[in-house]
């Protein structure tokens, strides 16, 4: 959003769209802390489960009328989204969702109609990367696949190998160091000894570290053009410093709460 606003984001309006949830509230503090950095305009605007009922949220934010809208959303949440927009006239590329929205939702709203929504995504979708190929001929081919083959062109599928790769070669690189069995502690170490894989280029280069077993956190914008996801961004990692003090100050309020008593 900062490079579409060449580089500067004050006066922007933001608005903040999200499940009145633990999933949907988590990046509150943080979309704060940035807006009193960076001068945007934001507006936070929950609406509760399931999230079939947005429709007061929308009416809202039309008054609004902002220059972006971040979603953290899931489901068909981003689906009924899309409804309001049109409803309220709101333009579709203004969206830009958390990872958690897929090709089936995209079918629900309409390939054509969905011209133009943004999400955030930490792994490549479809299925024609090298690794999922691999999986069809090796296992779906020969008719040992695990369910509908059609599953297999879509983001959680992709996220899902993503996830699991990453465990995989933390286990290659404790055997490899430490020989069989495999303990927790040799695991462990397996996981902090990854450097830069990027599980042939589904995802970004991770290297995992005793102090970041979150591999660098980085993500990549992409857009929906009618067809097919085509990255608006390269992999990136913003506000990193802002973000663990963040989460470094709320978990202090929180161990200090009634809640851990």
């Amino acid at each position: 959003m900062k490079q579409k606003s060449g580089g500067n984001l004050k006066g922007v309006k933001i608005a903040f769209l999200y499940v009145d949830y633990p999933f949907g509230q988590e990046p509150i503090g943080i979309i704060k802390t940035l807006a009193a950095k960076e001068g945007f305009d934001l507006q936070l605007f929950p609406y509760p489960l399931p999230g079939n009922d947005q429709a007061s949220a929308w009416t809202q934010m039309r008054r609004f009328a902002p220059d972006w809208i971040v979603s953290w959303s899931l489901s068909n949440m981003h689906v009924i989204a899309s409804r309001e927009m049109k409803r309220n006239g709101i333009a579709l590329d203004k969206y830009v969702a958390v990872n958690w929205m897929n090709e089936v939702d995209i079918n629900n709203i309409g390939a054509e109609a969905a011209k133009g929504i943004k999400r955030g995504t930490n792994v490549a979708g479809g299925s024609n990367h090298p690794l999922v190929q691999k999986i069809i001929k090796e296992v779906y081919d020969r008719g040992k696949g695990n369910g509908d083959r059609k599953n297999l062109d879509d983001v959680y599928y992709n996220t899902g190998l993503a996830l699991w790769s990453i465990a995989v070669e933390g286990a290659r690189l404790a055997i490899k160091k430490h020989g069989w069995p495999l303990t927790p502690e040799k695991i462990k170490d397996g996981l902090e000894s990854i450097k830069d894989y990027d599980a042939n280029g589904m995802i970004a280069p991770v290297t995992v570290t005793a102090k970041d077993h979150g591999g660098g956190g980085k993500t990549r914008i992409e857009m929906w053009n009618g067809s097919k996801w085509v990255p608006q961004t390269d992999w990136i990692a913003a506000y990193t410093d802002d973000v663990w003090n963040v989460v470094k100050t709320q978990s202090a309020d929180y161990a200090k709460s009634d809640a851990v008593k």
